[in-house]
């Protein structure tokens, strides 16, 4: 009984995330220069899905979870003036978005914006900025394993 609700369970978490993922398809047009145009994914371009993949799980990625509460799949803070997309800011200063197309959109024009202002800066340096609650390194770590490179490696050259 209780592995049957144990599977169940995982099997909601499953179905949570899928329909997540599948109403930020074709709801917003692609960000960067990565010559995609519109897009039928929430994300395009090399390998910034992956890595951008990796935030989402490490933020939680769950049904439930803050970020799939605020369409913010990186848990993105609010910033003066707002995200494109953003309706409103929650309590805790995190960017809520209209749609998870408009939340995976800010997030990459985060990394991308970043990874363009600090080439050489590696994943350690990222995240340091990203997460400055003293969690950037294992967050590096994590993000990194997610996408089977060194955390040593210049953001810019992965995304």
């Amino acid at each position: 009984m209780k592995l049957l609700f144990i599977a169940a369970l995982f099997i909601g978490c499953v179905l949570v995330m899928m329909q997540f993922m599948a109403s930020a398809q074709g709801s917003a047009p692609s960000g960067g220069d990565d010559g995609g145009g519109d897009t039928d994914t929430p994300v395009s371009g090399g390998r910034i899905e992956d890595f951008m993949q990796g935030i989402f799980m490490r933020e939680g990625g769950n049904a439930g979870n803050l970020n799939v509460r605020n369409n913010n799949p990186g848990n993105l803070t609010s910033i003066p003036g707002g995200w494109s997309g953003q309706v409103g800011t929650d309590g805790r200063g995190f960017a809520i978005f209209g749609d998870a197309g408009d939340g995976w959109d800010a997030l990459r024009t985060d990394v991308r914006t970043w990874s363009g202002k600090n080439p050489s800066g590696n994943f350690f340096d990222f995240f340091n900025h990203y997460a400055p609650d003293g969690t950037g390194d294992s967050y590096a770590q994590s993000v990194a394993s997610y996408i089977g490179v060194d955390p040593s490696q210049p953001v810019s050259e992965v995304v």
